[in-house]
């Protein structure tokens, strides 16, 4: 225990100052507490509350000369009475009275230079606020910053997703795969050399054909032996042959070191029939065919081959209806159906 001795000077704003006092060792720890009175001999209770003591005490002992302080009435809620604080009380005439002095539990308080406990800061330490340290060991609200209204970043617009790219192919920017795009009948000669047609009476000096393997008219096979699995049917051996760089088609995509590109459609030496998966990717809904965006040209109402066997049957592969959006598994052997090729991807 501390042995205090000391004088102190008390100045309260109902007894004025008192000077000279001699301050002694702590007598009572005082801390907040909760009441509920349960009996007592007086009553009615009055309804007297006040504000909450905001923390722990420690009270000590003083004597003050003395001096004439004026009678105080007190109520409380068991009653009221009238505290003799002059010269007539005896206790007074002794000087005694109790100092009560602010604590907290333990060994740590605001000021003592270290942040701890609820402290945000506490003296220099004030890594929180520095040099802003409050005396009750809180930093100062922050300022408020007002807003500014931020120019809005101009949000692009997204381009479409099939971009024809002007050499007969058809870029998807949703799935990165690059197809063929097909073409119609068209004038091969005479004053309508290149524009569409139907018949011949509309290719004056020409005939109205569709030539080539891009014609949306072609049908092939995907193999060539009935009941066979192997792709060495006509879309194989005949449409693919073509674009990458066969004979009768665009060029060698080789050269005879082996190595190097000479040839192919569109320059490129890889292209395919697409998994049943990827064709289904390029089909759009409708209500009557064909069911596809306008980017990829004509495009026949039909079945079109893909690359996917049926695992169950390898002697069927899938097809997809652009007249209806319907799947089906048809026979390799069949003539009747038409390809698209694609390359990139699986």
């Amino acid at each position: 225990n501390v042995r205090l001795r000391g004088i102190v000077e008390i100045d309260n704003a109902q007894f004025g100052l008192s000077k000279d006092c001699r301050i002694k060792p702590a007598q009572f720890f005082c801390a907040p507490a909760a009441k509920s009175v349960v009996e007592v001999n007086v009553g009615p209770l009055l309804p007297v509350s006040g504000g909450r003591v905001p923390g722990d005490f420690v009270c000590y002992r003083v004597r003050c000369p003395k001096t004439d302080i004026a009678d105080q009435t007190v109520t409380d809620q068991f009653g009221t009475r009238v505290f003799k604080l002059n010269r007539s009380n005896r206790r007074l005439k002794r000087g005694s009275f109790l100092l009560c002095a602010p604590a907290v539990t333990g060994t740590e308080f605001c000021g003592d230079g270290v942040t701890n406990g609820s402290e945000t800061c506490d003296g220099n330490d004030a890594a929180a606020c520095p040099g802003a340290c409050q005396v009750d060991c809180t930093c100062p609200a922050a300022t408020p910053v007002p807003c500014t209204t931020a120019t809005p970043i101009p949000t692009a617009t997204p381009g479409p997703r099939f971009v024809d790219n002007g050499d007969g192919t058809v870029t998807d920017n949703e799935t990165g795969l690059q197809w063929e795009k097909k073409v119609g009948n068209t004038c091969d000669a005479g004053a309508n050399a290149g524009a569409s047609c139907t018949v011949a009476s509309e290719c004056p000096g020409g005939a109205c054909s569709c030539p080539g393997p891009h014609c949306v008219d072609n049908s092939y096979t995907w193999t060539a032996t009935p009941g066979g699995t192997a792709p060495d049917g006509t879309a194989f051996t005949s449409f693919l042959a073509m674009l990458n760089g066969g004979v009768t088609g665009v060029g060698n995509c080789v050269s005879t070191n082996g190595a190097t590109q000479t040839g192919g459609f569109a320059g490129h030496c890889d292209w395919r029939l697409p998994t049943i998966a990827e064709l289904s990717t390029i089909l759009a809904p409708c209500g009557m065919g064909p069911c596809i965006d306008s980017a990829f040209g004509p495009t026949a109402a039909a079945f079109y081959w893909s690359s996917t066997s049926h695992p169950a049957a390898l002697t069927n592969a899938w097809d997809l209806s652009f007249s209806n959006g319907a799947f089906f598994v048809d026979p390799k052997t069949f003539v009747v159906v038409r390809v698209r090729a694609v390359r990139g991807g699986s």
